[in-house]
């Protein structure tokens, strides 16, 4: 439904659109027309991203995807807009019009206006023009002269060669369509001018581009050079260091050194254990010879020294037995290698060798030597072994504190090994992270050197930009087309929103949207000024909005004569909505029928049906006693039809005198309701007419009164809160609210 009524407000305002349409296209193909032809050129760049021959399937990446194409593409453009390229351009063109009017070479692409004209000395323009071919060819977009900056800024402006204007009006970058080309583009209205800009563009470019990517390559070699360097230096400076902590420590072959020390520590334990032994043994044997000496001292001369000397030569030649027996072993412990044990294996053995000739000697020595001088040789043979003896526990314990010492100082350098050790690690461990690093730098500064000699511009002008011979199509008639199309919409677009906007009920579908309330009746809109009710009724016209009010009037009517209701009361929720000319209507459509109607005008605050009515001249006797009965003379005057619209006998009015008190403060100890009552058994119909809801409360005090009510709307109002407010009262009255009349309705929005 809701659809249906856009439809039809958009049929109604059909041509409304169209003739937006029209205008528009018009207007479109006049203002295309009007515009100076425009001249494009074009040159094809390659980007090299794939090569001309195609992608080398043998290479080690054969396939390119789309998105490193779009990439490249995306980043060689932004290159190719920076300003100092767009910058190049507009020193070609400038100096192309400058050459023309200082030298009067040539025709000049653009001349300025007078209004734009800017004035300098010819020899200014020669500097300026000395300057930005200067700047061209060091490629550079400084003009350190200021005065010149601000000539030049000036021109380039008039002229329309600056930045902002060439990317707004003439230059372009754009893809070339499945391919890995651009295509750089100018339009202008001189097609020379199209053809020099685009070639001296990439002209530059593509010089400016190759000098960039040199720069790159060679700052790129110099940066690895560096990086180098610095590597091979901490090399050096590692190694130095390793070196001087070696030379410091004298740690010529710390392995070697370490294993040596361990050697080394080994034998003197070996060595120190086997002399803490011989002293408790040099100890004894001391002992002895000074109890033997005693004994022999004793028995000086006689037999019992020989016998002596006899038993301590034996002791001996066992206790040398068991030292060789223990040194031997010790020897073998130590590999054979021990050449200290060497010797004093050798040198006990003699001493054992001696002992054992001696007692030899004993056993062949005739018994009847004299015993004294036997004696006395025992005595100092024991006294030299004593003082032997003696001289060994001291060597001994000399030996005992040298080895201790000893050890000491091996052990002390065998724990400085373990620290030394750490030391040579983390040096070695730093040698070979700055070796690694260095092999790295090296590796990276000959692939730069090498991309350096090898490098070459990948991009290359494919095809040059032709001077055009015709302009580029205006695409007028499109344009045009697609302007009145566009304009169509939007035209309709804007009904959509106007009518969706809308709040007034203007139509049947917009009260109902608005109001939710049974709509009895839609009454068009007609001229009440010459109005003849008459003449409506009883004849044919040709006027449709005529026509269709006279129906409207009658389907009314029979809505109120099949209601079964006798008593009516109109309303409505804001003033000027039509009551009193509905009433008035449809007083007349139902007297055409011979019903007895009465208008009691109850709208105190606005008595418009009273002023429109006149005295009347005779008052039924019935009515007028009624009205004196029950106390109304005051507020009520009899009156009958006047004007145009109805003059009947059959209708009488109930006119009051103005007031501002309220129906319930006016009919205050008064019995309205059997008035009314008595009333209707005189008239078919009685029709009471109440103030608007929104301001007054004398509708809703006049509803105890009658049957129905039905609240006239006017299709000019808008729906506010404060109507809302009403509407939802008048829904609260239920079964006696008969409903609402929408009146004053446009003629087109009856359906």
């Amino acid at each position: 439904m809701e659809l249906q009524f856009f439809l039809n407000i958009l049929m109604r305002r059909k041509w409304l659109i169209l003739l937006a349409a029209i205008l528009a296209t018009v207007a479109t193909y006049f203002l295309v027309n009007a515009q100076p032809p425009v001249y494009k050129a074009q040159a094809l760049i390659s980007t090299g991203i794939i090569p001309q021959k195609g992608i080398n399937m043998d290479n080690d990446v054969p396939f390119v995807q789309k998105h490193q194409i779009d990439i490249s593409h995306g980043n060689l453009k932004n290159y190719m807009l920076k300003r100092k390229n767009i910058a190049f351009l507009s020193y070609n063109l400038l100096m192309h019009d400058l050459s023309a009017d200082i030298n009067g070479s040539g025709v000049p692409f653009r001349t300025l206006e007078k209004e734009d004209k800017v004035n300098y000395a010819p020899s200014g323009l020669q500097k300026l023009y000395a300057q930005l071919s200067e700047n061209l060819d060091s490629l550079t977009d400084v003009i350190p002269d200021q005065e010149l900056e601000s000539m030049y800024t000036d021109l380039v402006d008039a002229y329309e060669y600056d930045y902002e204007e060439l990317l707004k009006t003439n230059f372009g970058i754009l893809d070339s369509e499945n391919s890995d080309m651009i295509r750089v583009t100018f339009e202008a209205e001189n097609p020379e001018m199209c053809s020099f800009a685009v070639n001296k563009y990439c002209e530059k470019f593509l010089e400016f581009y190759s000098l960039q990517q040199s720069e790159e390559e060679r700052a790129l070699v110099e940066d690895r050079q560096k990086d180098f360097d610095a590597k091979r230096l901490a090399l050096e400076l590692a190694n130095e260091k390793y070196n001087n902590y070696k030379q410091n420590k004298s740690l010529l072959d710390l392995s070697a050194q370490k294993s040596a020390t361990v050697s080394q520590v080994k034998e003197l334990e070996i060595a120190l254990e086997g002399a803490r032994k011989q002293i408790p043994a040099l100890q004894t044997t001391i002992r002895e010879l000074e109890g033997y000496l005693v004994a022999v001292r004793k028995d000086k001369g006689s037999n019992n020294g020989e016998k002596a000397q006899r038993i301590l030569t034996k002791k001996t030649i066992d206790n040398y037995n068991k030292q060789l027996i223990q040194l031997r072993k010790q020897y073998t412990q130590t590999g054979n290698k021990d050449r200290s044990l060497k010797k004093r294996i050798d040198l006990t053995q003699k001493q054992l060798e001696s002992e054992i000739s001696r007692l030899a000697k004993y056993d062949e020595k005739d018994g009847a030597q004299d015993d004294k001088r036997n004696a006395e040789a025992k005595e100092r043979d024991l006294i030299n072994k004593k003082l032997q003896a003696e001289g060994d526990l001291n060597v001994a314990k000399e030996s005992v504190l040298n080895y201790e010492k000893e050890l000491s100082r091996l052990r002390g350098k065998s724990s400085g090994f373990v620290y030394d050790q750490e030391n040579i690690d983390n040096f070695k461990q730093e040698i070979d992270i700055a070796k690694g690093e260095f092999i790295n730098a090296s590796a990276t500064l000959n692939n730069a050197k090498i991309a350096l000699n090898n490098s070459k511009n990948p991009i290359s002008i494919v095809e040059r930009a032709k001077t055009p011979t015709k302009p580029e199509p205006s695409k007028k008639y499109l344009l045009s087309i697609f302007a009145g199309i566009v304009t169509g919409a939007l035209a309709t677009v804007s009904i959509f929103l106007l009518t969706y906007l809308d709040i007034s009920l203007n139509t049947p579908f917009q009260f109902n949207k608005f109001t939710g309330l049974n709509l009895l009746a839609t009454i068009n809109e007609v001229d009440n000024s010459n109005l003849d009710l008459k003449q409506v009724f009883n004849h044919a016209t040709e006027q449709k909005d005529l026509e269709v009010f006279k129906e409207s009037l009658r389907n009314l009517r029979y809505i109120v004569e099949n209601s079964g209701a006798n008593t009516f009361l109109f309303t409505s929720t804001k003033s000027q909505e039509g009551k009193t000319f509905l009433i008035s209507c449809l007083t007349y459509a139902l007297s055409l029928k011979n019903k007895k109607i009465l208008l009691v005008d109850t709208n105190f605050k606005n008595n418009e049906l009273t002023r429109m009515s006149k005295s009347a001249d005779t008052l039924g006797n019935s009515n007028r006693s009624l009205i004196g009965e029950n106390n109304l003379e005051n507020e009520f005057e009899y009156k009958q039809g006047n004007g145009a619209l109805f003059n009947l006998k059959n209708v009488d009015i109930l006119g009051n005198k103005g007031t501002n008190l309220s129906p319930s403060e006016v009919f205050a100890g008064k019995d309205f309701v059997n008035f009314i009552k008595k009333l209707s058994q005189n008239y078919d119909y009685i029709f009471l007419e109440g103030a608007a809801l929104n301001r007054y409360s004398d509708s809703k005090e006049l509803v105890s009164f009658v049957d129905k009510v039905i609240a006239v709307f006017s299709a000019e109002s808008e729906i506010k809160q404060i109507d809302k407010n009403s509407i939802a009262y008048l829904k609260s009255l239920d079964q006696k609210f008969l409903g609402g009349v929408l009146n004053k309705v446009d003629l087109k929005n009856m359906n």
